[in-house]
């Protein structure tokens, strides 16, 4: 799961990197992903 993890966080970093130009109208986007990586990775560590 944490290469999973990684291969995401890549992927967004990547997305994220390639819509640098619109950052500004992708920030509540960017903030909104950011919720949802926070509970995804709360959701696959181990408790």
């Amino acid at each position: 799961f944490f290469f999973f993890f990684f291969f995401f966080f890549f992927f967004f970093f990547f997305f994220f990197f390639f819509t640098g130009k619109i950052i500004k109208h992708f920030e509540i986007l960017f903030l909104g992903q950011l919720q949802i990586i926070i509970i995804f990775e709360a959701y696959i560590r181990p408790t």
